[in-house]
């Protein structure tokens, strides 16, 4: 009989946290296997442990492009947000479906199919438990392309294993390279990382093909909506609020942070500002002298007018007299 405490300590495991724990992943073969397929599966439950369910010992009959309850009721049965399914038909042969899961609703869904597959060479992952690889995206597609733009995110979410905040080179024992070779292809590359002695203090790094590597070709894609993508992306409240909890930073939904500034009262009469000449304070006798001056200069003006146009005036009489 299990105890009512272990019942509440599981729904309490389960419930939403401010920090989450690191993400598990559920390995599912499907109705039919190939051996490419089966030996991808099993290096990517080798590379996800110990944060994995392995589901492989025997067929599912899970189609998630057609049915996604069923992915997502076993997703809440294990507690994941990751899930790899593997299946062989002849319409699709060497099917490889990658997907991830928010709140136990299904958020992002890719499906791949596996092509040049070449099997791994020697001893691949490292025996150490969450060792960490070094994955290396290349191609301007994952830029430009929407499509691999997604795929270059789910992969990286699903291969990068646990968040740490530091980690030691020498834990840095394999690499995974992601090339872009078209919109719709991704080459997957392991290589594994061997320190050679230099006779100085840092040794000498070397990458050796292990394999295995093989092609992944896009086939079917399925997105979040707007809101639901938006709402995984929430940031906690307690996370917003800024590291010091002052009332005036906070954090938006995306989790950027905003400030707001108060300024104290200006005092616009003791700022030091550009004094214009016609803005001077003057006295009443230097405004007379100065509107004097000023109606000098429009008697003289108006001279110069008068002037200019009486010279006009007799220009063409002067003309006439020469021709006469």
């Amino acid at each position: 009989m299990v105890s009512k405490g272990l019942i509440k300590r599981n729904k309490e495991a389960t419930q939403p946290k401010v920090i989450e724990n690191s993400k598990t992943s559920v390995v599912i073969s499907g109705r039919k296997q190939s051996q490419p397929l089966r030996e991808v599966l099993s290096f990517i439950n080798k590379l996800r442990e110990p944060n994995n369910v392995n589901w492989t010992g025997q067929s599912h009959n899970y189609l998630p492009f057609e049915e996604v309850v069923e992915i997502e009721n076993l997703s809440k049965h294990k507690d994941a947000s990751l899930f790899f399914l593997g299946s062989h038909t002849k319409k699709r042969p060497n099917n490889l479906t990658v997907g991830r899961l928010f709140n136990y609703e299904m958020l992002d869904m890719i499906e791949f199919g596996v092509e040049n597959y070449t099997p791994m060479k020697k001893k691949g992952v490292s025996n150490r438990v969450e060792s960490k690889p070094c994955i290396l995206f290349k191609g301007d597609a994952f830029v430009n392309d929407d499509n691999m733009k997604m795929a270059h995110n789910l992969l990286l979410d699903s291969l990068r294993g646990k968040e740490v905040k530091a980690i030691n080179l020498l834990g840095l024992d394999h690499v995974i390279v992601c090339t872009a070779l078209s919109n719709d292809t991704i080459q997957f590359s392991h290589y594994g990382v061997e320190y050679k002695p230099s006779g100085q203090q840092t040794p000498v790094v070397e990458l050796v093909e292990l394999g295995p590597n093989f092609d992944l070709k896009i086939r079917r894609t399925r997105f979040a909506s707007s809101e639901l993508r938006k709402k995984a992306l929430e940031v906690p409240q307690e996370l917003r609020k800024g590291r010091h909890h002052n009332k005036n930073i906070t954090r938006d939904e995306l989790g950027n942070t905003e400030a707001r500034i108060h300024v104290d009262q200006q005092e616009i009469k003791t700022i030091a500002i550009k004094k214009f000449e016609a803005l001077k304070k003057r006295s009443r006798d230097e405004i007379d002298k100065m509107n004097k001056k000023a109606g000098l200069d429009q008697e003289r003006l108006q001279e110069k007018k008068n002037f200019s146009t009486t010279s006009s005036s007799d220009e063409p009489s002067a003309k006439k007299s020469k021709k006469q």
